[in-house]
């Protein structure tokens, strides 16, 4: 499949502060489970980073830890943390990184698309049903409403996405593996892992963008 880009909806809101991962919603700190990936789709991810800074676009920085965000919610109750651990058991899971997505209207987000396979509804699915009473859970995290993406940029003004998707885009999707997944703690800055091995040379720890 060759490079792609979809505008969504404004009102989808693909994550925030820590590239991709949400840190508010609407004034409040919020709470995530992320699925990190294989070292070469982990380094493919920040080569785009690195790419998309070098013409001087605001990109994550290599600090950050590329990701995608499975689950969000105001509040995810350390009490559920087994229950998702059994909801990913099944990793490593196979993923397949695709086109590029743009979300949002004014400053926008760049992120690559996630290829959606059988095995990833299946592993979303359960983690939603696992934090079904987790309160603050937003729309479009629920099944069949979900975008998964690993982000690339963000507040990309709309004037410099031609640049950001001819700099990014790529002729041919990259196959890999979600090997891990952790808990981000937006309240605490803190974030652990839940399922899989990381096995990645990158960062275990994301801060806040500032």
């Amino acid at each position: 499949m060759g490079p792609s880009s979809r505008i969504a909806d404004g009102n989808e809101q693909p994550g925030g502060a820590r590239g991709g991962s949400p840190s508010r919603d609407n004034g409040l700190m919020v709470q995530s489970v992320e699925l990190l990936l294989d070292p070469g789709l982990d380094a493919a991810v920040r080569a785009d980073w690195e790419a998309l800074s070098s013409t001087g676009i605001r990109a994550l920085r290599p600090h950050h830890r590329p990701h995608i965000t499975i689950g969000v919610a105001s509040e995810i109750y350390p009490r559920i943390d087994k229950a998702l651990a059994r909801a990913l058991a099944t990793l490593p899971i196979p993923v397949t990184l695709g086109g590029l997505l743009v979300f949002g209207t004014g400053r926008v987000v760049i992120a690559r698309a996630i290829t959606v396979s059988p095995e990833l509804v299946e592993a979303h699915r359960a983690v939603w049903s696992a934090m079904r009473d987790c309160p603050g859970q937003p729309r479009h995290t629920a099944p069949g409403e979900w975008t998964p993406h690993a982000t690339l940029a963000k507040r990309v003004p709309i004037a410099d996405c031609a640049t950001a998707i001819g700099t990014v885009a790529r002729r041919h999707d990259l196959h890999g593996h979600i090997v891990a997944a952790r808990r981000w703690d937006g309240e605490e800055h803190r974030d652990w892992l839940i399922a899989g091995t990381d096995g990645t040379s990158g960062p275990a720890v994301s801060g806040p963008t500032s």
